[in-house]
């Protein structure tokens, strides 16, 4: 549902408008003084905002050009005032549409569903942008982080390198320490394990896993005794360390 602020100094006007507005599914904020609207402003995010230029205690663009400094949401200034001078300083101010009363209600919806469709373009292409943007910089990290790794997976040739040193595993062996390297860091419980690797038909009740633990540590620790890498967690599992 699109979300509306009215700050309109007209109580019959402000009423009238919002009682339309609501005919046509937008929830309504109103406002008759501008003070109160702007704390409410602070902590509710809106789709459009609704404001007009006559107040007795303010001046209408400076309240325009202070709402459009702090908030990016759309604003349709709806006034008396015809002059051309006023809708461009209104519009240069930060306005997004300038509307002359008496307004034509449904052509106010239209305004209003075109400027939230819009921002919510605009917020969406954001997003991605940001979501893009993390993905790369993850991406960017993992490589760093597995370049300054000593193990590596070539999954192609189902190998695991340690120092450039192919170690030499078992099918078991080779896909258990797979997933420890790649969930490095990460305490794996007996259940996890066997959940991930369901095709090697595993239970988490019985000793295999920890059999193949000790295979792997004999191959890839200097102590098997004094793990390095493969280290267990008391009562829940193990964690990989690289």
């Amino acid at each position: 549902m699109i979300k509306v602020m009215i700050i309109e100094d007209d109580i019959n006007t402000l009423e009238l408008t919002a009682e339309y507005l609501n005919r046509y599914g937008i929830e309504v904020a109103q406002f008759f003084d501008p003070e109160p609207a702007l704390e409410v402003l602070e902590n509710e995010t809106f789709d459009v905002i609704i404001l007009d230029l006559m107040f007795p205690k303010f001046d209408g663009y400076e309240l325009l050009k202070k709402i459009r400094s702090n908030y990016i949401t759309p604003i349709i200034i709806t006034s008396g005032r015809e002059d051309l001078s006023d809708i461009v300083l209104s519009l240069e101010t930060g306005a997004d549409e300038y509307m002359i009363k008496p307004i034509n209600l449904r052509v106010l919806v239209s305004k209003i569903r075109s400027l939230a469709s819009m921002m919510n373009r605009i917020i969406n292409e954001v997003q991605a942008q940001r979501d893009a943007l993390d993905e790369k910089k993850e991406s960017e990290l993992k490589d760093e982080d597995d370049a300054n790794s000593i193990f590596h997976i070539n999954e192609d040739g189902r190998v695991i390198l340690k120092d450039n040193q192919l170690l030499e595993l078992t099918t078991g062996e080779y896909e258990l320490l797979k997933l420890f390297i790649k969930n490095k860091n990460k305490v794996l419980s007996r259940d996890k394990i066997v959940k991930s690797l369901y095709s090697m038909n595993w239970d988490s009740n019985n000793r295999t896993i920890d059999v193949y633990i000790s295979k792997i540590r004999t191959k890839i620790e200097e102590q098997k005794d004094k793990p390095k890498y493969l280290k267990s967690v008391w009562g829940v599992g193990y964690i990989f360390i690289d």
